[in-house]
């Protein structure tokens, strides 16, 4: 429930209390009221009946005192007036019921009005003679009851509708900065700041408006933090700073994603690029000058890929680059490597013209795993070592016969990991005299786990 709505329920609550117990006291104090009029004016006609009547009493004229006291009754305000000697006989009564009309009875059985009964003794001489009683009719009080009660709830009605409309006008603009705020708070939830600059009146409202700008500003500022940082460690953990390029750990993660979208990605082809020498290159002509070849590198690679094919092209250690593409044929391939091959090898800094480069080309196809196709990949690019000059060399399979092929940077993770997890496992092989079988010595041969703890073969 809407705060607004909260505060009008509660205004209509408290106007309803103060209604309530305006309208009892008001009720009760025209009751009374009413109450003490009827005894009032029963009392007065009774005595100045007793006044008129006396005389002819005295004569014994009853017909005179029947008229009399009919032309009062038929007035309709009393329901008994009577003429009565004093042991209790009647002398003449004039009577009618009482009848409420237009008053719901509810209302009567509510509010009880008592219908008084005054009398007034007519003396004769010195001794009373008779007396007279009257009693008033209660009807005429409970419609002027009814309309005063009638008229308060209407007037009572209306103070509420024209207070609640007052309310709800006074509070649309009293509350209207907390929509501002709540508008305020769901664009910070989706990452926008905005802030309120026209403040509000009340001084509650505009230090929760202040509050909020403020909190916008830190979030913002916290938030351009935290990406900054975010960024910064992304880079640090995937980028390479020499080049721009990806380092090993997001080619990693790229070539995994090509090998599990088997249905995206059938097939394609992956390029190591090796600078041959390059440790001896750094020496001769400074670190300055081997990064330098690396961008060069670097910029010949991103013009001999089309950007089309969405290539992905990384620094995988300190003298190779990687160029994964998908959807590539093999003939395709074929040609971009030999492009590579003849572009590659014009390469020149002015420092040194026989700069040479390698190029390994593995055919990835849907049942290749990423470890088959880099050491596909790398028995190529093995055999384009051997070549001395710069060359292309290409592999179709990741697979040679039953044993499977490793290449170098899978053997050098391979022994890491055997010497973390101590994966080693020892044999031992005597050497002895062929003469008298005598022992000499013992040689130790050491052998390596797969990831399956089945042994490597040589």
């Amino acid at each position: 429930m809407t705060l607004s709505r909260q505060l009008i329920i509660l205004v209509c609550v408290l106007f309803f209390l103060v209604f309530a117990g305006t309208f009892f006291i008001s009720v009760q104090n025209t009751r009374d009221y009413l109450e003490t009029q009827l005894k009032s004016h029963a009392q007065d006609t009774a005595t100045s009946l007793g006044l008129s009547l006396k005389p002819h009493l005295e004569k014994g004229d009853i017909a005179i005192m029947d008229s009399m006291i009919d032309a009062i009754f038929d007035r309709g305000y009393y329901t008994v007036i009577s003429l009565e000697k004093m042991d209790g006989s009647t002398i003449v009564k004039s009577s009618q019921p009482v009848k409420i009309e237009g008053v719901p009875e509810w209302f009567v059985n509510m509010i009880p009005l008592n219908a008084p009964v005054r009398s007034s003794v007519i003396t004769m001489g010195w001794s009373p003679g008779a007396k007279v009683i009257v009693q008033s009719n209660p009807g005429y009080a409970y419609d002027e009851l009814w309309d005063s009660a009638a008229g308060m709830l209407r007037w009572s009605l209306g103070a509420l509708l024209a207070a609640i409309i007052i309310v709800i006008v006074a509070l649309r603009f009293i509350l209207s900065p907390l929509r501002d705020i709540a508008k305020q708070a769901l664009a910070i939830a989706s990452r926008e700041f905005p802030i309120l600059k026209k403040l509000p009146r009340t001084q509650d409202l505009r230090v929760v408006v202040l509050a909020m700008n403020k909190m916008a500003r830190k979030v913002e500022d916290m938030l351009a933090e935290q990406t900054e940082l975010a960024e910064r460690m992304r880079r640090e953990a995937y980028d390479d700073p020499v080049t721009g390029l990806i380092n090993r750990r997001g080619f990693d993660l790229n070539l995994d994603r090509m090998v599990t979208a088997k249905d995206e990605i059938p097939y394609g082809a992956l390029f190591i690029v090796q600078i041959a020498d390059f440790d001896e290159y750094n020496k001769q002509n400074g670190y300055t000058a081997g990064d330098e070849l690396l961008k060069q590198v670097t910029r010949l690679l991103a013009e001999l890929v089309e950007p089309s094919r969405e290539p992905v092209i990384a620094r995988i250690s300190g003298s190779e680059f990687a160029v994964l593409i998908g959807n590539l044929s093999v003939e395709e391939a074929q040609g971009l490597g030999e492009s590579m091959s003849r572009r590659l090898g014009k390469v020149n800094l002015g420092q040194r013209e026989d700069i040479t480069l390698h190029i390994g080309v593995g055919y990835y196809r849907a049942k290749l795993s990423a470890a088959d196709l880099l050491a596909g990949t790398d028995m190529a690019l093995r055999s384009a070592q051997r070549s001395g000059q710069t060359a292309c060399s290409f592999s179709d399979t990741g697979v040679s016969g039953n044993v499977q092929v490793r290449g170098a940077t899978q053997i050098k993770e391979m022994i890491q990991n055997a010497i973390d997890a101590h994966g080693f496992v020892f044999h031992f092989q005597p050497v002895k005299m062929l003469a008298d079988g005598q022992i000499l010595h013992y040689e130790l041969l050491a052998r390596i786990k797969d990831e399956n703890d089945d042994l490597i073969p040589a």
